[in-house]
């Protein structure tokens, strides 16, 4: 859902013809593209945006986005889309990812979002400049937070210029004292006596002595707003030199005087459209016309875009924002000085009256921020909250919560307790804050509200809003309930909602072993979110489905989900997104169970990096993963290595079910090796997992028991666990769990009670290739398989293929012997091309270009040390890179 951008804040103001350029503060601003920030930091009226608009029109690099910092600016999620918005009117395309992620009913973290941005902007050939104007509206931290993580690690091409009244709470201190900050300040932007004589003739028109020059210095100390005052107000004086004489004091008297004179000059309609005007952050003669009531007024102000032409001309303080002269606004001194006037001659039924019609105009365009802001200045607060109730879901399924939070701040909480829609969007706030117990106290009212829930859309988002807790405290019974009849009442489509609350759907029926239901739901997951634009989400679902799946045995089509996920992560740089680590993770676990030792090692490895990278906690898991990847590759060096930093992580975590996996991992690991005691030692204790064997989490972690008594010999404490599981797993369709409870039966049991296991065991484990589970349940299990390997009815083939892998021995990895390794995505190609797969299949598989499948090829015969594709493949089985 994309929101509503203002286009003339990404407008710079147009250089005037006329004005001066200031050639030593060019020779600074020549530094921009030297330094990661250029900082010009000066109170108002010191031509802060003339200078940087000035200079722009005459700097050599073109990519340069602009954008216009207002009060409004300060939720993270708006600021941070108008700062795409504005890199986009430079380069085209560049931060959607980004952008998609801030507009994502569950906002990521600002860290994660502006990593893809990152990304994006380093992939830039040549360089690219963003101004921010008027950083100083400024004043939400988290905002500052962000740019500050931002600019350590802004690419080299990227430069930001910062334009400020005050310094900004960034690490400029640091940046100092590494001279990566250009700084033009109050003293370099203070006017010289040649540049005031110069802007006094080009500009002013009024040509000036050296002594009334003096004169001029001494009253406004160089301060260019009041150059530019004084000139207006001195224009047509009898006597330049008695009139510059009489101005004196400080700065506020000298503004107060300035004010007086240049107002006291126009007529009485252009003070009056100066100070009714003065509320706006910018405006439009449509806007004018409608606030003021322009309409019913005699010339000269009926015509407005005359008017505003006019004014401009005159040199009254007034900034065109586009091209068209369409958009204004005034400086920001001249504008808080007319606010001033304003405060002091103008009735405040007169403002109201502005406000109220200036808001009616923006809501009639859509622009609900602006809507909002005058309606509540207004006082017009049935007007605000009606605006707010309609726009705030929207605002939700953005991620726009500190801006709703804002808004709701300035209602009465009489009003927010009236208006269900404003109760639930304080619901929701709160709901994705973490404060549950507020969030349900907002709740209540409405959901006992007849009315209100006679409401089909309006119920159904309460009813959300209840399953989303439901879901948040893991109550798997209220999440169904709640969710389902959210779904049935909420519209079609309304796709944020209906998404979300698929997906908790999906994830509790997963966890409740109901795979036959989570599967359909999360194929509705990803067909939604790919339709509603939350990639997020989309990647997400894809990766839990494909742990569904590798449960029920379907790691072929798990394999080529996550190979297409993958393929499309690397398209669109989002390498580093949870659900993309997950999907190496998957890989890892696939390919080790189909005995591809290498492919699982690079993706396990990889999985490891970029967790730790980016802080995902799931390195812990991936380092267990690892730990029986190297064991089975017999480095055991390596292995213990592995395990070393999977405990040491997994005491860390604060993830429940992933702390319990990984613990099965680890303990399985030192079963492996015949450590019966540390196998105890890290035995998880599955709390916070419901005991129940219908839940998939807690079924691995009671085989990894059952295991760990069979090891210690308490067989009768093992068939118990055997018995509860099976069924429940056989229910579930969770073919893994299935062919590891029939193995430890085999081993529990004797004769031909062993046998039938065993085969129940084959039957099901061939359709999807199982080879580590029969491994790893160890030499038990091979001895029966070789009884049985002269028996009728067992599958042959796959049998005579276990009991092959089980002879051969460990060997280090034939990849690691090449002096350039094959990188993942080559061994993909390299695989296929070894099935006979031409360079348009192998493109069209893996979801890239041919000329991309051509590349890998060329790299791949490089490293093999060959020159064609049958050389290639000859190697590769050489090597034992493919079969």
């Amino acid at each position: 859902m994309q929101a509503t951008v203002l286009t003339t804040k990404l407008s710079g103001p147009q250089a005037r013809p006329n004005l001066i350029l200031r050639s030593r503060l060019v020779h600074l601003l020549a530094q921009v593209d030297k330094r990661p920030l250029t900082l010009v930091c000066a109170p108002a009226g010191y031509g802060k945006t003339t200078l940087v608009v000035t200079w722009l029109a005459t700097w050599p690099i073109h990519h340069i986005g602009w954008l216009s910092l207002d009060e409004s600016d300060n939720d993270p999620v708006r600021f941070w889309v108008y700062v795409i918005a504005a890199l986009q009117t430079a380069v085209p395309g560049v931060g959607e990812s980004s952008l998609t992620l801030l507009q994502s009913p569950q906002p990521s973290p600002l860290p994660l979002t502006l990593t893809f941005l990152l990304n994006d902007l380093t992939a830039l050939v040549e360089p690219l400049l963003l101004v921010l104007d008027d950083y100083h509206f400024i004043t939400n931290q988290a905002i500052h937070e962000s740019m500050a993580y931002w600019l350590d690690h802004l690419p080299a091409q990227v430069h930001l210029l910062l334009t400020s009244r005050a310094d900004p709470p960034l690490p400029l201190a640091r940046l100092r004292a590494r001279a990566q900050m250009v700084e033009i300040r109050e003293k370099d932007l203070r006017f010289t006596s040649e540049e005031m004589a110069e802007f006094m003739t080009q500009v002013m028109g009024t040509p000036l002595t050296a002594v009334q020059l003096q004169t001029l210095a001494e009253r406004t100390e160089g301060w260019i707003a009041g150059v530019q005052l004084a000139g207006l107000a001195v224009e047509k004086a009898a006597n330049l030199t008695e009139a510059l004489q009489s101005f004196g004091g400080s700065h506020r008297h000298l503004v107060d005087y300035l004010t007086e004179e240049v107002l006291a000059r126009q007529s009485t309609a252009i003070q009056d459209f100066l100070l009714q005007t003065a509320v706006f952050d910018r405006f439009c003669a449509s806007l004018c016309e409608a606030a003021l009531n322009a309409g019913e007024r005699s010339s000269p102000i009926s015509n407005l875009q005359s008017l505003l032409e006019y004014l401009d001309k005159a040199n009254l303080f007034l900034i065109p924002l586009d091209n068209e002269r369409t958009w204004y606004r005034y400086h920001h001194l001249f504008a808080d000085l007319l606010r001033f006037r304003v405060a002091q001659t103008v009735a405040k039924s007169v403002q109201r009256q502005i406000h109220q019609r200036a808001a009616a105009w923006f809501a009639r365009q859509q622009l609900w921020p602006e809507a909002i802001h005058h309606a509540l200045a207004a006082g017009e607060l049935e007007m605000a909250g009606q605006i707010i109730a309609q726009v705030a879901h929207t605002a939700v399924a953005r991620g726009e919560l500190a801006s709703i939070q804002a808004w709701l701040a300035a209602l009465p909480l009489a009003q927010l307790q009236v208006d269900p829609r404003l109760s639930l969007a304080q619901a929701w706030v709160d709901l994705f804050a973490g404060r549950l117990e507020a969030a349900e106290g907002w709740l209540q009212p409405v959901l006992v509200n007849e009315q209100a829930m006679l409401d089909s859309a309006l119920s159904g988002a309460a009813l959300a809003i209840r399953a989303t807790l439901a879901f948040a405290r893991q109550d798997a019974a209220q999440t169904i309930a709640d969710s389902e009849q959210a779904l049935a009442r909420l519209p079609d489509d309304e796709l944020p909602l209906r998404t979300l609350l698929a997906w908790h759907l999906a994830f509790t029926y997963r966890t409740l072993g109901e795979t036959r239901q989570a599967v359909p739901l999360y194929h509705q997951v990803v067909a939604m979110s790919q339709r509603g634009g939350n990639f997020l989400i989309n990647l997400s679902a894809r990766r839990e489905l494909a742990d569904v799946l590798i449960g029920q045995g379907d790691l072929t089509v798990a394999q080529t989900m996550m190979a297409q996920l993958l393929a499309e992560a690397d398209a669109h740089g989002w390498t580093h997104l949870v659900p993309v680590v997950g999907a190496h993770i998957a890989l890892g676990e696939i390919n080790y169970e189909w005995n591809r030792l290498d492919t699982a090692v690079m993706h396990g490895q990889t999985a490891v990096s970029q967790s730790q990278a980016e802080q995902m906690s799931l390195d812990a898991y991936g380092y267990a993963l690892l730990a029986r990847i190297y064991a089975a590759q017999g480095e055991m060096t390596a292995a213990a290595a592995a395990i070393q930093q999977a405990k040491q992580r997994v005491l860390q975590a604060t993830h429940p079910q992933r702390r319990l996996l990984t613990l099965a991992l680890i303990s399985r690991f030192w079963l492996a090796q015949a450590d019966v005691s540390r196998a105890g030692a890290w035995l998880p204790d599955g709390r916070d997992i419901p005991a129940d064997p219908r839940h998939e989490v807690y079924a691995r972690q009671q085989i990894t028991q059952a295991y760990y008594f069979l090891a210690r010999r308490q067989r009768q404490e093992a068939a118990t666990l055997v018995a509860a599981l099976l069924p429940a797993a056989e229910a579930a369709g969770r073919v893994r769990d299935m062919v590891e409870l029939w193995l430890l039966r085999a081993q529990l049991g004797e004769g031909d009670e062993a046998d039938t296991a065993v085969r129940r065991a084959l039957a099901l484990a061939e359709p999807a290739g199982l080879l580590r589970t029969f491994l790893d349940a160890g030499q038990g299990v091979m001895a029966l398989l070789t009884r049985l390997q002269k028996q009728p009815d067992v599958p042959a083939v796959y049998l005579n293929r276990l009991l092959a892998v089980n002879t051969q021995p460990a060997a280090p990895p034939a990849n690691r012997l090449l002096l350039e390794p094959l990188s993942e995505r080559e061994l993909e190609v390299l695989r296929l091309m070894s099935e006979g797969y031409s360079n348009r299949e192998i493109a069209d598989k893996l979801v890239f270009t041919v000329a991309t499948a051509k590349k890998h090829a060329e790299h791949i015969y490089g490293k093999l040390g060959v020159n064609s594709r049958t050389q290639a493949i000859a190697r590769a089985r050489e090597l034992g890179l493919v079969s």
